[in-house]
């Protein structure tokens, strides 16, 4: 018998029916961070896709989370339950420990968070979420409907 790294499925009861009636799903498959580190991990999958791993905190509490890589899905998973809802946070990167840059203010009084497509490492070419949980802009956003939210 082999020795596989355990791994979590998630399987919202949402996306699976949202992903057969779709006809084109945009997927993350790398991000970065200011650094370069890939922040794709297969600690935790959704449906079959590798989640985006990155460190969040606040002045009391440290943690990992899991965002769901696919554009527009608000899934998470989160193993420590601290969050708040309606509070923000830093997220970092796991590796190297930098804070994730600001693409720009948030409508909900948040920041657009900046994860990098491609090891350019050019905000061109990037997506972004909300650093407030339970924002409606939490989840994964292409750079062109980030433009729109401010027109």
């Amino acid at each position: 018998m082999e020795n596989e790294k355990s791994k979590i499925v998630v399987y919202p009861g949402n996306l699976l029916n949202e992903k057969l009636s779709r006809r084109e799903t945009v997927v993350i498959e790398k991000c970065y961070c200011p650094n370069g580190h890939n922040l794709i991990r297969g600690e935790v999958y959704f449906a079959d896709y590798q989640a985006i791993c990155l460190k969040i905190q606040d002045k009391k509490e440290i943690g990992y989370i899991y965002l769901n890589p696919i554009v527009g899905e608000k899934s998470k998973v989160l193993f420590d339950n601290w969050l708040v809802n309606n509070k923000m946070y830093e997220f970092i990167c796991p590796d190297c420990k930098a804070p994730l840059p600001v693409f720009s203010p948030c409508s909900c009084g948040g920041q657009l968070i900046t994860l990098f497509l491609d090891d350019t490492l050019k905000i061109s070419n990037c997506v972004a979420f909300c650093n407030k949980i339970g924002c409606t802009h939490s989840e994964i956003k292409s750079v062109s409907n980030l433009r729109s939210i401010y027109i």
